[in-house]
């Protein structure tokens, strides 16, 4: 009877003291507070000067614009997604190009981008035509150059951010034209 007794005066006088982790706590929901603020200041922006590509030769680069009011210090995927326009209505094919910040095509074991730069901005150039482009629909990573995997059509261009534990992050859209 006696360790029933001992555990009640123990839970009795611990009962109004925050647990021993409380502490720890706090400053993990202040760090991610912080990290929260820092990715929701993040804008991005996408300008092309020629929305006519040609899926043989070089196309013109896209210039992708990062800003932001704080350093972000969250790991984030940056990757282009293009629309093909539907003629009528009907399901398109949509198409992914992951990037690094440097403008070159991530494979499946790069590490994501983490933004540490005190700068308010960021600006790189990126050549579609450079990176590795798949279907979303494909269970695979993008591994096609864009000449194989892209059609002729009309297509929306747009930049999309990803960032764990937030809200994905959009760009302007853009009107494509793809030609042979």
């Amino acid at each position: 009877m006696l360790p029933v007794c001992l555990l009640c005066i123990l839970l009795a006088q611990t009962r109004d003291q925050p647990p021993s982790d409380w502490y720890h706590q706090a400053a993990l929901t202040s760090l991610q507070d912080a990290q929260r603020d820092s990715a929701t200041s993040l804008t991005c922006k996408i300008i092309v000067t020629d929305a006519h590509w040609k899926r043989r030769g070089r196309m013109s680069p896209v210039t992708v614009e990062f800003g932001s009011r704080n350093p972000i210090d969250i790991p984030f995927s940056v990757f282009f997604w293009l629309d093909l326009v539907p003629l009528d209505g009907r399901e398109t094919d949509n198409f992914w190009a992951p990037f690094n910040l440097d403008g070159k095509p991530i494979l499946p074991a790069t590490p994501k981008v983490k933004w540490k730069s005190g700068a308010s901005r960021i600006q790189i150039r990126v050549a579609p035509d450079d990176l590795l482009w798949a279907p979303t629909k494909s269970s695979v990573w993008p591994s096609l150059r864009f000449s194989r995997a892209i059609n002729p059509g009309r297509y929306r261009l747009l930049l999309h951010v990803e960032m764990i534990g937030h809200k994905p992050l959009e760009s302007n859209e853009i009107e494509i034209i793809v030609s042979e």
